[in-house]
């Protein structure tokens, strides 16, 4: 009996044992939610943290894209327009000189001479964005690189202009270049529309190099300036050309103390030259 008594207080113990043990079971789900409940917290607030981090390095490529854009200069194309082709005036002929037989564009100018005569015209100067859509343009002239244009080859491009229209985009040609490759030489290319047609003319540049002319040109150092109107400095010259006799030549006298003192023109024979007198122009500003 007493070992009946035994068994029976070792199965009540293990029994106490295993209730308790249920208990624990019982109460271990709860202490389980508690903790998935901090990871899940702890979770978010990693996650907002990344999210955080993610927002500031989109703003940080954002910023960094738009810097980027505004250091890198916008395309900008050199336009030519009536005033450029008019420059054939002064153009040498092609036999005796041929690089001074085109036009000369290099930055933002176009640059003519006959060897007598020097011409510098400002190009127009267009932004690629402000321009409209053309088959066949390439880039824009990159500084420091000139190309000898064919007078004729503007001539025919400008015929594309719409000539009615009062969009400045419309009124020029626009110029641009394509180099050398694939065992082609290098081509100028003279784009125009008029928004119905368009076209491109592709023109092999005049080969040689442009004299250097920076050289030749008075220093404008304010001392002595006298503005004179072009039509009736034209008709004098013409006047002078045909019927002045001599050489045609004519010599201005000014007086640098005074720059809106009359100009005194000689021309003929120096023994009894004839004399002009042109009124100058007063300049404001």
């Amino acid at each position: 009996m007493e070992g009946s008594e035994d068994r029976a207080e070792v199965l009540t113990g293990e029994a106490v044992h295993l209730a308790g043990a249920t208990e624990q079971a019982t109460v271990a789900p709860e202490e389980g939610d508690e903790a998935r409940q901090v990871l899940a917290d702890d979770m978010a607030e990693d996650t907002q943290a990344l999210d955080g981090e993610a927002l500031v390095t989109d703003a940080a490529l954002r910023a960094t894209a738009e810097a980027a854009a505004e250091e890198q200069p916008a395309l900008v194309y050199d336009t030519l327009g009536p005033e450029h082709a008019a420059l054939k005036e002064f153009v040498a002929d092609a036999g005796q000189r041929p690089v001074l037989a085109g036009i000369c564009v290099r930055d933002g100018q176009a640059v003519v001479t006959n060897g007598s005569i020097l011409v510098i015209v400002p190009t127009g100067r267009q932004a690629a964005t402000d321009l409209p859509v053309i088959d066949g343009m390439a880039t824009p002239l990159s500084e420091g690189t000139e190309v000898l244009v064919p007078v004729a080859a503007i001539e025919k491009a400008l015929r594309l202009v719409d000539k009615k229209t009062s969009v400045m985009a419309l009124q020029r040609v626009v110029l641009s270049y394509a180099p050398a490759e694939n065992g082609e030489g290098p081509k100028a290319l003279l784009s125009a529309t008029d928004l119905e047609t368009s076209g491109t003319i592709a023109v092999r540049p005049i080969s040689g190099k442009f004299p250097t002319y920076e050289q030749v040109i008075p220093v404008r150092d304010g001392k002595c300036k006298v503005a004179i109107n072009a039509g009736l400095l034209r008709q004098l010259a013409t006047y002078i050309e045909r019927h002045g006799g001599g050489t045609g030549t004519m010599t201005i006298y000014i007086d640098p103390a005074n720059a809106l003192s009359p100009l005194r023109v000689e021309f003929g024979p120096p023994d009894r030259p004839g004399v002009a007198v042109l009124a100058p122009m007063r300049v404001y500003g």
